[in-house]
């Protein structure tokens, strides 16, 4: 009885330890993994001399981010796995000599809707916990984030026009006091046309206002201070065909 009993110990002990870990990814991926070959690529400059290759397979989804130093090495990448639905059931982000830095799980509810998102280390620690909730539209209305410890970090509330367009995003610390407030703005075809950042105060911290042409390209963006005063504002110029010309910014 007592070997049964220290038996039944060691058992939840190692269950208890193992509790809140996934698979380990501590392994190197193959060379392979970094092929483009058979994708449709799609690269551009993110600063610096960095290139981004987004590689999208054949049902035109994003199966993989390569991020590239001006002499062309790797300095990381992400690879995304689907579920039946095409859904991103998986990313995980991997470091440039190709090992595992970490990685994140997703649930979805029955209208396809990401209601949670695990992310864990390479050796299957928890790293962080989001959880997602959505109004009848499927409009994110709250974001609540957890630390390794699944304990409340802080979190999000969203509020949405009658066109399901989003006007209002506050964020909260863990004791539920406001920390900062975003308000934007839209013209009648949906366009982003002022957007207010608000402090734990809500005193005006900054706002941009945009302006477009008849073909909906932003042609203008000012930039001001909590006072409205103007600090910068910045001038694009496209072709006929849509495609940037020139842009150019100016100080007040």
């Amino acid at each position: 009885m007592k070997k049964t009993i220290a038996f039944l110990c060691i058992v939840l002990i190692v269950f208890c330890a193992s509790c809140g870990k996934k698979e380990v990814r501590g392994t190197t991926a193959d060379e392979s993994i970094l092929s483009t070959e058979n994708y449709d690529v799609d690269s551009y400059d993110i600063g610096e001399g960095k290139i981004v290759d987004n590689c999208y397979n054949e049902d035109g989804n994003l199966e993989k981010t390569i991020t590239r130093d001006e002499n062309g090495n790797v300095e990381s990448f992400e690879i995304y796995e689907f579920n039946e639905y095409g859904k991103v059931q998986t990313v995980t982000y991997y470091n440039g000599d190709r090992t595992v830095s970490y990685y994140s799980e997703m649930k979805y509810d029955r209208s396809g809707n990401q209601i949670e998102c695990e992310t864990f280390y390479a050796d299957g620690t928890l790293k962080a916990f989001v959880k997602n909730e959505y109004d009848d539209n499927s409009n994110c209305v709250k974001t609540e984030n957890y630390d390794s410890e699944r304990q409340l970090v802080g979190y999000e509330t969203y509020e949405y026009s009658k066109n399901n367009k989003q006007t209002k995003v506050m964020s909260y610390g863990s004791d539920s006091k406001l920390i900062s407030c975003f308000e934007y703005s839209y013209n009648e075809n949906s366009l982003l046309t002022k957007m207010i950042r608000y402090d734990s105060d809500m005193k005006p911290v900054e706002s941009y206002a945009y302006e477009y042409n008849d073909k909906g390209n932003r042609i203008k963006e000012s930039h001001f201070d909590g006072g409205n005063n103007l600090i910068e504002y910045t001038l694009t110029k496209y072709d006929d065909k849509g495609n940037v010309v020139s842009t150019e910014t100016f100080d007040s």
